[in-house]
């Protein structure tokens, strides 16, 4: 990696996925990506397009009776009511895609140490249904896809989404190598799968009191895995205008979360791949910014501390 560089990388097809970009998130990737370059936070060499992946890619988390209802187009109207959009199967080449920018984030990081997708954190989905926009789950995906590379290689799942992503945990709950970190706030719903490290903040929590135990739990969850590789679902969707509204953070509490957790990792030299994750406010200009400034925190640690 060239100093101060950062591959991030991109769905450039995905928003044509939405026949209103008001109507389902996925926009916020485009939005974000476009704020980067018009700001010179990164450059246009370091976006890379991803293509979509073949089944087998997806089935390595998926099981054969869901892929094949995306693939023929017979998910019936509750499945895509869970989803929160229309599933055809022009979908899969969309989705897909997203799936392997978060492959590609992950090997990247291994390789330059960070690296960011443009999308990804799809953590609500399971092997035989998807829920509220995650129709595949691109971070257990990739952590399946990496132990078939590297069998030993010990992995951590940081999420901080405000929302639990227990989808992911029911997919990696037989890998010991693999260990999962997630702080959340779900109200009075808990999850059918924990994770491994599982912090539950009250409903509401406000920015001083969620950094100072967001910092302190997961040194603790970094202390004890010892990780070869973190892969960190951001998630913007502990802000307080977040249709969610699970949390109370406002953007710089956001951005202050951002950059303690990234230089924690750059600075220590553990491989970091970052994937957005949820975020999906009423104004979607803002939740694209939101993303924008991780993406941001990341970029200016990255810079500080490469290694030349």
């Amino acid at each position: 990696m060239a100093r101060g560089t950062m591959k991030c990388f991109h769905s450039q097809a995905l928003p044509t996925l939405l026949q209103d970009e008001s109507s389902l998130p996925l926009w916020k990737g485009k939005i974000s990506c476009d704020m980067l370059l018009d700001e010179n936070i990164v450059t246009s060499a370091e976006i890379i397009d991803c293509q979509p992946l073949p089944s087998e890619v997806i089935r390595s988390a998926h099981s054969r009776a869901y892929l094949h209802k995306i693939l023929s187009g017979q998910m019936d109207l509750k499945e895509q009511l869970l989803l929160g959009f229309k599933v055809t199967p022009a979908v899969y080449p969309l989705v897909s895609s997203s799936v392997n920018a978060s492959i590609s984030t992950c090997l990247t990081a291994l390789a330059e140490k960070v690296a960011v997708s443009l999308s990804g954190g799809m953590h609500n989905a399971y092997e035989d249904f998807g829920l509220n926009y995650s129709i595949f789950n691109d971070v257990a995906i990739s952590a399946k896809i990496l132990r078939q590379m590297y069998p030993q290689i010990k992995i951590l799942i940081i999420d901080t989404d405000a929302d639990h992503g227990a989808g992911t945990n029911s997919l990696l709950k037989d890998d010991p190598l693999t260990k999962t970190f997630s702080f959340h706030s779900y109200g009075s719903r808990k999850p059918s799968f924990m994770s491994d490290y599982d912090v539950t903040v009250a409903r509401y929590i406000e920015g001083n009191s969620y950094i100072d135990l967001l910092m302190d739990r997961l040194a603790t969850a970094l202390e004890r895995s010892m990780p070869d590789l973190v892969i960190w679902v951001s998630g913007v969707s502990g802000h307080y205008l977040d249709q969610s509204r699970l949390m109370r953070l406002n953007s710089e509490d956001l951005f202050y979360r951002d950059i303690l957790i990234s230089r924690a990792m750059i600075k220590n030299k553990i491989p970091l791949a970052v994937l957005l994750g949820g975020g999906n406010n009423e104004n979607s200009v803002l939740t694209g910014k939101l993303h924008r400034n991780t993406i941001a925190a990341v970029k200016h640690n990255a810079r500080a501390y490469a290694s030349g």
